[in-house]
């Protein structure tokens, strides 16, 4: 696994995010770019998420998903990713509110299955 999405959990911004995974991702493949992770993503625009790091373009529902899938995100690293866009990106306090405590929530589920595995690896 990647050291970005081993972190995930740890940011609480999805464009810092995605810029230190995209870094990353430059760093172990050479042919890795922009353009490439928005073709396999299925972005027709091979800028979008270029854009959308720097705060040009805002993610959806739909292209939250792209990438996801593009990024092979499991559910909870799936889960939380959408619930750090959502609270970038809220316009309302209790939109903000909301996806912060989902943030919190996934969290310290996180924590608590990595507490587990720990566990069954000492026994």
């Amino acid at each position: 696994m990647s050291l970005a999405l081993d972190k995930l959990f740890d940011y609480d911004n999805f464009r810092t995010f995605l810029q230190d995974y995209f870094v990353e991702q430059k760093r172990l493949r050479a042919v890795f770019s922009h353009r490439f992770f928005a073709a396999k993503a299925g972005f027709s625009s091979s800028s979008y998420c270029l854009n959308v790091i720097r705060g040009r373009f805002n993610l959806t529902p739909k292209s939250v998903d792209k990438m996801a899938q593009a990024m092979e995100l499991d559910n909870r690293q799936k889960a939380y990713f959408a619930a750090l866009v959502q609270y970038n990106q809220a316009k309302r306090t209790e939109e903000r509110e909301f996806a912060w405590n989902q943030i919190l929530q996934i969290r310290t589920q996180n924590e608590f299955a990595h507490i587990s595995n720990n566990q069954k690896a000492s026994k």
